[in-house]
């Protein structure tokens, strides 16, 4: 698993571009979300943000990781506006970026793959949607480029 950068610097980056008249369509949100395809050193990744009047409020992220025993893997990140938090929307990032990311796989010829997350274990609010978001609790672990004790999540996504 690779080192993802920070969603919430994610964040704060599409909302400095924002900022300086990155224009956003409306005709292109779904939902309210934009959906960000970029392949940054290499790695491929899918972004999801929910933009309101040229706000960005929360993103998702699904980063291609190497597969699993064949399957398709991607890494999830996600981050909410500080003044936003409490109010359901990563859990909302997440899947609304899910449904989004199941359909382009699935245009592909992707039924299934797994997520994954590596949430720090001081980081209690983002535990909390990981348990949401996987179904379950995390295994502890020491994250393997910072040491850091963590959680790993995993779940395979079905069509």
């Amino acid at each position: 698993m690779s080192l993802m950068p920070d969603p919430i610097v994610i964040l704060d980056s599409l909302q400095q571009v924002l900022n300086d008249g990155m224009p956003v369509d409306p005709g292109e949100l779904r939902d309210g979300y934009k959906m960000f395809y970029d392949e940054l050193n290499g790695g491929k990744r899918y972004s999801f943000a929910k933009i309101i009047d040229g706000q960005a409020q929360a993103l998702s992220i699904f980063g291609l990781e190497d597969p699993i025993g064949g399957v398709v893997c991607y890494n999830l990140g996600y981050a909410v506006k500080e003044s936003l938090r409490r109010r359901g929307l990563a859990i909302e990032a997440v899947l609304k970026g899910l449904e989004i990311l199941r359909v382009e796989l699935g245009s592909i010829g992707i039924e299934k793959f797994y997520l994954e997350s590596v949430v720090a274990k001081t980081n209690i609010p983002s535990i909390k949607v990981a348990e949401k978001i996987f179904s379950e609790s995390g295994v502890l672990m020491n994250e393997r480029d910072t040491g850091t004790l963590s959680l790993y999540f995993k779940k395979l996504i079905k069509e």
